[in-house]
Parts: C-alpha cells; sequence; structure tokens
C-alpha cells in the first residue's frame, strides 16, 4: 500500500501535532504546580513572614512606647504619650487580623494564636503597669506635697522646740527635760527627711510613734509657760498628722515603695511576655519560610522535568521532521523536473510539448492537467487568431460607419444651429409686436377719453341751442362759441383719424409677422384684420363727423347773418347735435372694442414671446444634443481606429505561439 506525498506530509505533521499536544498536556500540568507552588509562596509564605516580621516590629514598638510612657513625668505629655500608646497597641491589632488570614493551615493557626495568646498577656499586663505607673506619679506628686509641707513643719517644729529650752533653761534639770522632749523628735524628723526605699518605714513609724507619745506626756509635766507648751503641742500634734496620720507622709512613703515594687515586678513580667511572644513569633516565621522553601522546591522540580519532557518531545519531532522532509523532496524532485522543462518551453510559446509523467501521485495528476491545458490553449490560441482576422475586419467596418455618423452629426448641428438663429430673430419681432401694442392701447385709451370730451361738448351744444330761442340776445356770443367749440371737434378728429391710421398701419404689420409666423400665426392675423376694419369704419366716422361739424359751422354763420331765421336754424342744430351725440358714442363704443382687440393682441404677442422662448430653448437643448453626439460620434471614431490595432496586435501575438 502506497501512500500520496499528501498524505505522507499529513501523517508526519499529524504525528508532530500529536507529540506537541503532549508536550503542552506536560508542560500544562507542570506550569500548573509551579504556578501553585509560587503562589504558595507568593500569597502565602511570603506573607507569614511578612505579616511575623510586622508583628515582632509593631511588638518591640509598643514595648518602646510602654517604656516611653513610664519614663515621662511631665504630667502634660503623658496624655500624648497614652495616644502613642493606645495607637502602637492598635496598629498590632491590625496586623494581628492580617497574619489570620494568612494562617491557613493548623500547625501555623496553632503557633499564631500562641504567639498572639502571649501578645495578649503581654498587652494586658503592660496596661496594668501603664495604670500602676500613674498610680505611682499621683504618690509622688503627693509625696513631693507633703515634702514641701514636711519641710516647713520641720522649721517651725525645730523654732517651737528651740523656743520650748530656751523657756526651760533657767533650770538645768528643766532644759535637760526640755531637750529630751525634743531631741527624739528632732532625731525622728531627720530621718523621714532622709527615708529611701531602703528604710524600714514600719521601724522608723513605731519610734516616732513612741516618741511623740513621751514628748506628749513630757511636755504636760515640763513647767513652763502656757503660750510655749501650747505651741510646741500644737507642732508636735501637727508632725504627727504629717507623719502618721491618714495619708501622712510615711503612708505615702509606703504606698510609693509598694507601688514602685509592683512596676517592677510587672515591667519584669511584661518583659518575659515579650521574649514568649517573640520566640512565638519566630517559631511562626521559621515555619513559614520552611514552607516557602519547600514550595520552592516542588517549582524547581515540576521546571526540571518539564524542561526534560519538552527535550525529549522536540528530538522525536525533529526525527519525524527529518523523515517526512527526506521522503517527500525525493517524491517531488523527478516529476518537478520534467513539469518544470515542458512549462518553460510553453513560456516560450511552444504549446506541441506534453510532460508524459505517468504516476498516481499528485504530481502524475499534475502533469496530465499541464498536458491538457497545453492541447487546450493550442486549441484556444487557434480559434483566436481566426476571431482576431474576423474583428480586424469589424472594426475597420466600425470606424467607416463611426466617421459617416459624425459627419452627419456635423450637419445636424448645422441645421440645428440655423433654427435656433431664426427662432431668436422671431421673438425679437415678437417683442417689437408687443411694445407696439402697448403704445396702440395707449393711444385708444386717449382717443376714448378725446371721444369722450367730444359727447360732453356736444350736449353743451344742444343746451345751448336750445336756451337760444329763450336767449336770444346772447345768440353771437353762443355762436362764437358753437364755433371755437367745432374747431376743438375737428382737431380731436384730426387725432382720431391719425390713430385709426396708425391702427391700419399696425395691423397690417401684425398681418405681415402672422403671414411669417405660418400656421402658430393664424389666429394673430384674424385679430389683425378684424383692426384693420375696425380702423378704416374709424376713420369713416370720423370723416361724416368732420362734414357734420363744417355744416355746424355754415349753421352758425347763417345764424348770425339771419337772426329772423333762427328759430328753424336752431331747431336743426338741436337735432344734429342729438345725431351727433349718438355718432359720438358709437365711437367711444367702437373705441372700446379697439381698446379690447389691441389688449388681445397684446396679450397674443406675448404668449408668442414665450412660445418662442420654449421653442428657443429646445434648440439650444437640440444643438448641445448634437454637440454630444457629434463628441461620442468621434470617440466612437476614435475607439474604431484603437481596437482596429488592438486586433491586429492580437493576431501579431497569436502568430508567436506555435500550436
Amino acid at each position: 500500500m502506497s501512500f500520496s506525498i499528501v498524505q505522507r506530509t499529513i501523517a508526519g505533521f499529524t504525528l508532530m501535532l500529536v507529540l506537541i499536544l503532549i508536550i503542552g498536556g506536560v508542560s500544562y500540568g507542570n506550569t500548573d504546580r509551579i504556578h501553585s507552588r509560587l503562589q504558595h509562596v507568593t500569597e502565602i509564605s511570603t506573607p507569614m513572614v511578612v505579616s511575623a516580621s510586622q508583628l515582632l516590629a509593631s511588638l518591640r514598638e509598643n514595648q518602646l512606647t510602654a517604656i516611653d510612657y513610664q519614663t515621662t513625668t511631665n504630667i502634660d505629655l503623658l496624655a500624648l504619650k497614652k495616644v502613642d500608646v493606645q495607637k502602637a497597641e492598635h496598629q498590632f491589632r491590625l496586623l494581628e487580623q492580617q497574619a489570620q488570614i494568612y494562617a491557613t493551615d493548623e500547625k501555623a493557626q496553632a503557633q499564631l494564636t500562641t504567639a498572639l495568646s502571649a501578645a495578649n498577656t503581654f498587652f494586658t499586663t503592660s496596661n496594668t503597669t501603664i495604670e500602676r505607673y500613674n498610680q505611682w506619679l499621683g504618690v509622688k506628686r503627693q509625696h513631693q506635697r507633703l515634702n514641701l509641707e514636711f519641710i516647713h513643719l520641720e522649721d517651725t517644729y525645730q523654732s517651737a522646740a528651740n523656743l520650748l529650752i530656751q523657756s526651760a533653761s533657767h533650770k538645768r534639770s528643766l532644759r535637760n527635760r526640755a531637750e529630751l522632749i525634743t531631741s527624739g523628735i528632732s532625731r525622728d524628723l531627720k530621718n523621714v527627711r532622709r527615708a529611701n526605699p531602703q528604710t524600714d518605714l514600719k521601724t522608723l513609724s513605731k519610734v516616732l510613734t513612741k516618741d511623740i507619745e513621751m514628748a506628749k506626756q513630757g511636755i504636760a509635766r515640763i513647767d513652763v509657760a502656757k503660750d510655749v507648751k501650747a505651741r510646741y503641742s500644737k507642732n508636735l500634734n501637727r508632725v504627727y498628722e504629717l507623719t502618721l496620720g491618714e495619708n501622712s507622709m510615711l503612708a505615702v512613703m509606703e504606698k510609693q515603695h509598694r507601688l514602685a515594687t509592683e512596676l517592677a515586678a510587672l515591667n519584669e513580667e511584661s518583659n518575659q511576655q515579650v521574649t514568649v511572644t517573640q520566640q512565638a513569633l519566630t517559631a511562626y516565621m521559621e515555619y513559614a519560610q520552611a514552607n516557602a522553601k519547600a514550595s520552592q522546591h516542588a517549582a524547581d522540580d515540576a521546571a526540571n522535568q518539564a524542561t526534560l519532557s519538552i527535550i525529549i518531545a522536540a528530538i522525536i519531532s525533529a526525527v519525524i521532521a527529518l523523515v517526512v522532509a527526506v521522503t517527500t523532496a525525493k517524491s517531488i524532485h523527478t516529476p518537478l523536473v520534467k513539469i518544470n522543462s515542458v512549462l518553460k518551453k510553453m513560456t516560450a510559446g511552444d504549446m506541441t510539448q506534453r510532460t508524459s509523467y505517468q504516476s498516481r501521485c499528485e504530481f502524475g495528476a499534475l502533469s496530465r492537467s499541464i498536458d491538457q491545458l497545453s492541447a487546450s490553449m493550442a486549441e484556444i490560441l487557434t480559434q483566436i487568431n481566426v476571431g482576431s482576422a474576423h474583428l480586424v475586419e469589424e472594426a475597420t467596418k466600425t470606424a467607416l460607419t463611426s466617421e459617416k455618423a459624425m459627419n452627419r452629426v456635423e450637419d445636424q448641428k448645422s441645421r440645428t444651429d440655423q433654427v435656433a438663429a431664426a427662432i431668436s430673430e422671431l421673438e425679437v419681432s415678437a417683442k417689437e409686436i408687443s411694445r407696439s401694442s402697448e403704445q396702440t392701447v395707449e393711444e385708444v385709451n386717449e382717443v376714448n377719453q378725446a371721444a369722450q370730451q367730444g359727447r360732453e361738448l356736444v350736449l353743451t351744444s344742444r343746451t345751448i341751442t336750445e336756451q337760444l330761442a329763450v336767449e336770444m340776445t346772447e345768440a353771437v356770443a353762443i355762436t362764437q362759441k358753437l364755433s371755437e367749440f367745432s374747431n376743438n371737434i375737428g382737431s380731436i378728429l384730426g387725432v382720431i383719424r391719425s390713430i385709426a391710421e396708425q391702427t391700419n398701419l399696425l395691423a397690417l404689420n401684425a398681418a405681415i409677422e402672422a403671414a411669417r409666423a405660418g400656421d402658430q400665426g393664424r389666429g394673430f392675423a384674424v385679430v389683425a384684420d378684424e383692426v384693420r376694419a375696425l380702423a378704416n369704419r374709424t376713420q369713416q366716422s370720423t370723416e361724416e363727423i368732420q362734414q357734420m361739424i363744417t355744416n355746424l359751422q355754415q349753421n352758425a354763420l347763417q345764424v348770425s347773418q339771419v337772426m329772423t331765421r333762427s328759430q328753424t336754424q336752431t331747431e336743426q342744430c338741436v337735432e344734429q347735435a342729438r345725431s351727433t351725440d349718438i355718432a359720438l358714442q358709437t365711437i367711444a363704443e367702437r373705441m372700446h372694442l379697439i381698446l379690447d382687440m389691441a389688449i388681445q393682441v397684446a396679450h397674443a404677442t406675448e404668449e408668442q414671446i414665450a412660445v418662442s422662448q420654449d421653442v428657443s430653448e429646445h434648440i439650444n437643448g437640440i444643438a448641445a444634443v448634437a454637440y454630444n453626439a457629434e463628441s461620442e460620434a468621434r470617440e466612437s471614431a476614435q475607439s474604431s481606429e484603437a481596437l482596429s490595432q488592438l486586433a491586429t496586435q492580437q493576431r501579431q501575438l497569436i502568430e508567436r505561439f506555435k500550436v
């Protein structure tokens, strides 16, 4: 059974992967062991050592603060020292809590409990020592106060004793008795003043008591002045109170000695407890250090084992990789030489070459695929060669067609430009017509106003003529006014005649422009004909009115010459005035019609301008399209020429291959 190159490579790499997984598993196990031991060192053993060291340092600090407190005699500083003692104890308690967290096994907990128990005893003793020291300081202050009083009393007593001896000095026996009474007390007072911790205070108290009793008895029997005896007895009682009474100097001294002894014993006990605590903490620290060393040795063993496993697996992997590499190289080299030779010849253009390598491996399949590729490429190149020839012919035809299309587009562009120019001229003409129409509207308005004025004049003339029969004396003046009015009407008729002529000319121009516009100007031509007909009728009516005004003037002259026939002529003037009113009314109505037509002509002209502008815009758009078509036709011709060149080049390239 033979394996392919890929199968052999996969098998080799699979073995290497298995070895790597084994190495990874072993390394993971050893790493986990190393991590657990190092974690034990960093998280348990080292914190145990550190906490023990901190507890030892804090214990020494507490001991020093207690000693510092006991050496402080300034009462004002005791409160501050007390705070220091409390802070030190509080710090120790915090460290104690931390140390209990790190003590995980039973032996460590037992050793830590022993150390902390001894520390608690130390703190209890230390607090008791502080209390005794405070009592001792109080007693000391009391002793100092009593000592001051004692010194004063000693002076006072000595003065009273001297006075007593001096009072008894007149007799030798009396003086001796006085000296006997006072000398024992004086000696005892000196002994009291010189007393120290080694002094036997009880013996001193007994001697002083006995001497005071003897002095009292002696002072009672001695024969001296009463005031001297009273003064001595008073000092003697004061000596008794100060030295032997309650809270007396000897009692205070005894209490001070007792407290000093207790302080010494408590300090000794405290030192012993500190030593015990230090020993227990030292043992706890040594145990933690031993655990750290054991964890370190275990981590070193795991690291060595992991290194050895990795080296062995690496050697095996190297051997497998070497075997796979040699066998694979032998299976690859031979077919690659043949395939490489054929591919070089194919690269040079020879598509007739074949590998002719037969094998079941991947390179055998690759050789067969290369042979098939060479045959397929030969067939494809032959077809491409034939297609290239057809492509050259089609590209030449396309180039000729594109050139013809470009010529046609250029002709279309030229014609479009001419149409756009004509439309622009038509738009200018329409604007001229619009301006003329606006002027026509204005002239018609003026003619209408003139017609209204003429009608008013005719009405006035009729009224005057009717009054002429009644007021014959005013006939000459009225005839003159009538003549003036007639002249005015003649001038107005001249204006109307001029407007009619201009309207006729405007209608003629409109008909000419409508004829130029073709079908779009038919409606405008009809309107122009109507305007021209109306202008002719207006001209005829104006001539008729001119004739009537001429007759009116002649009649006015006849009236002025022949007053006898004024009544008859006046009636004729009235009739003629009525006819003139009717004619002027007809003229006004026709002027309104002319005004409406002129307005319609103006509207039609505006619409023609708008249509001309739209047509101009569309023509410009067509010109732009024609320009773009021309550009595209040029590009198409250029593309066809480039396509022809590419087809020629392609054919030349195909001819390089041997098929």
